[in-house]
C-alpha cells in the first residue's frame, strides 16, 4: 500500500464512534452484535461506490475551487501536503453531503443513517506526480497512470475547458486516496449500474457455507439486479456483488493468486474445488483420492467456509483489497493457523485484507508471523517450522481494533496496541480468566466431595 487513511464514523448503528487506519492488514475484534459488519460494509461501500460521490458536472463548492486552483497544466508537479489535504477536504464534503445516500444503498434499508463520515490523516510513502503529455489539438487521448503518477493530454498554450479540468480533479482524487484498494476512477467500459468492475473490493460475507447451497437459488434476484433496476434486496450491496461473483466468475490458469489457493486446497480442504462454468456456475467439492465430486450440502460446512476464498484467488477479476468476515469460521485451530498464513500471503503480494474475527487462534498466529518476521534467528526458525517470506509480517503492516460496548449499548472502537509479544486483546483475555477461575472452582468443589 502507498497510501495510508483513517476512516472515521460517528454515529452509525451501535458505532458511537470509531477511527479506523487503512493498513494492509486490519484485524476488527469484539463482541458479536457490537458493530464490526456495520463497519467493514461502510468501508467496502466507500471504496466500490465512493466514485458515485463526484457530481456530474463542476460543482461552486469551495473545496473543489482550492483543489482545481493547484493543478496547473504545464511541467512535471508534485502533489504535496498542501495539495493532499486539498483534496481529501473536497472528498470529505462529498462525502459529509452523500453520507446517508451511501449507506442506505449499501445496506438496502432506506431509514438507514450516520451522523459523521469522513476520512483524516492521510499519509502517502511517496509523493504522487501529476505528468502532462503533448497532445495534437482534436487528438482524443486518455488520462493514465502509473506506480506514482497520473499523466493528463495537455495542449501547449491551451487550458483545458472547465469539464476537463474538473475530470482531471476527480481523476487525481481518486488515485491519490484508493490507488492500491480499488478499481479506477474511469475503469474501462465504464462503469454498469448494479455489476462489479475490475479491481473492485471483494466483500466475502459470513456464512459462506450456506451462500455455497444457497446462491444458484438466488439467482433470478440478481438478474434483476444486473439489470440495473433497483430492486428491494434481502441482502447488503457486498453480499450481493459476492453472489453475482459467484454465479459468474471464470477461473484464471495464471491468476496472481492461484498458488495461494493450491496451498488452501493442499493444507486445509484436502481436496480441491472444481468449477463448471457457464450462464450460472457450478461449484463442487472433489477430495483427495476421490474420483468423484461432492455437491456442498454433503460436504463439511469447512469445506463450504473456505471454498469462496479459493474460488476467486483464482478468478480472472483482479481484485484490489478483500474484506472477509470470520475468515476462520469452521476451522479447527491447525487450520485456522494456516489459513493465517494464508491471508499474510495474500498481503505480501500487495492485496490488503481487513477481517473481522473472533479467535484467539488467528490474533496468536498473526502475532507469531510478526514475532517471526524481525526474530534474529529468522532463517533457522523459518525452516525449523516451514514457513517461508512471504508468511511473515511486518509491525507497520498490521492494525487491530477491539469493539467495547459500553453500558448504553453503543460501540467504541479502540486501537489495540502492539508490543513486542504481539496484540493483547482485553475481549478474549477477560473470558479466557473468566473460564479458567470457574474450572479451578469446579475442581475444587470436586476434590473436596472425594
Amino acid at each position: 500500500m502507498k497510501q495510508r487513511w483513517t476512516l472515521k464514523i460517528k454515529g452509525f448503528g451501535k458505532i458511537h464512534a470509531a477511527q479506523v487506519e487503512i493498513a494492509p492488514l486490519v484485524l476488527l475484534v469484539g463482541e458479536n452484535n457490537s458493530g464490526k459488519s456495520y463497519l467493514v460494509s461502510l468501508l467496502w461501500g466507500i471504496l466500490a461506490l465512493g466514485r458515485g460521490l463526484f457530481p456530474k458536472e463542476p460543482p461552486a463548492s469551495e473545496s473543489y475551487k482550492a483543489c482545481a486552483a493547484l493543478l496547473q497544466p504545464g511541467n512535471t508537479t508534485e502533489v504535496d501536503a498542501h495539495f493532499e489535504q486539498a483534496l481529501v477536504e473536497w472528498f470529505n464534503s462529498l462525502l459529509k453531503s452523500k453520507k446517508n445516500d451511501l449507506v442506505r444503498e449499501i445496506f438496502a434499508h432506506p431509514g438507514l443513517a450516520i451522523e459523521h463520515l469522513s476520512v483524516s490523516g492521510y499519509h502517502r510513502h511517496k509523493p504522487l506526480l501529476v505528468k502532462w503529455e503533448d497532445k495534437k489539438p482534436d487528438v482524443v487521448s486518455r488520462f493514465s497512470t502509473g506506480q506514482d503518477y497520473v499523466r493528463f493530454p495537455y495542449v501547449a498554450g491551451q487550458l483545458p475547458s472547465e469539464a476537463e479540468k474538473y475530470r482531471m480533479v476527480q481523476y487525481l482524487c481518486w488515485k491519490l486516496l484508493m490507488d492500491d484498494l480499488s478499481s479506477p476512477l474511469f475503469p474501462m467500459g465504464g462503469v454498469t449500474a448494479g455489476r462489479r468492475v475490475e479491481g473492485e473490493t471483494l466483500y466475502l460475507p459470513a456464512a459462506r457455507s450456506g451462500f455455497m447451497l444457497t446462491y444458484r437459488a438466488l439467482t433470478a434476484e440478481l438478474m434483476e439486479a444486473w439489470g440495473g433496476r433497483q430492486i428491494s434486496s434481502t441482502f447488503t450491496l457486498p453480499v450481493v456483488r459476492f453472489l453475482q461473483g459467484l454465479t459468474e466468475n471464470r477461473r484464471g490458469k495464471n491468476a496472481r493468486l492461484g498458488d495461494i489457493a493450491d496451498y488452501l486446497e493442499h493444507t486445509i480442504l484436502n481436496g480441491r474445488v472444481v468449477s463448471q462454468e457457464g450462464a450460472i456456475n457450478h461449484y463442487s467439492y472433489q477430495a483427495q483420492g476421490s474420483k468423484e465430486s461432492l455437491p456442498y450440502h454433503v460436504a463439511s460446512s469447512l469445506v463450504g467456509e473456505l471454498s469462496p476464498i479459493v474460488i476467486f484467488l483464482r478468478s480472472t477479476i483482479k481484485y484490489r483489497s478483500l474484506i472477509i468476515e470470520e475468515p476462520e469460521a469452521h476451522l479447527h485451530p491447525a487450520m485456522q493457523k494456516r489459513l493465517a498464513c494464508a491471508l499474510s500471503r495474500i498481503v505480501s503480494r500487495g492485496v490488503p485484507v481487513w477481517c473481522t474475527t473472533h479467535s484467539e487462534t488467528m490474533f496468536q498466529q498473526v502475532n507469531n508471523l510478526l514475532k517471526l518476521g524481525v526474530h534474529p534467528q529468522r532463517k533457522d526458525l523459518m525452516a525449523q517450522y516451514g514457513y517461508t517470506e512471504d508468511d511473515l509480517l511486518k509491525p507497520d503492516q498490521v492494525r487491530a481494533y477491539e469493539f467495547i460496548t459500553n453500558p448504553q449499548g453503543r460501540t467504541e472502537v479502540s486501537p489495540l496496541a502492539l508490543t513486542a509479544d504481539g496484540f493483547a486483546v482485553p475481549t478474549f483475555n477477560r473470558s479466557l480468566i473468566e473460564l479458567n477461575e470457574e474450572t479451578l472452582a469446579f475442581m475444587q468443589d470436586n476434590n473436596d466431595e472425594v
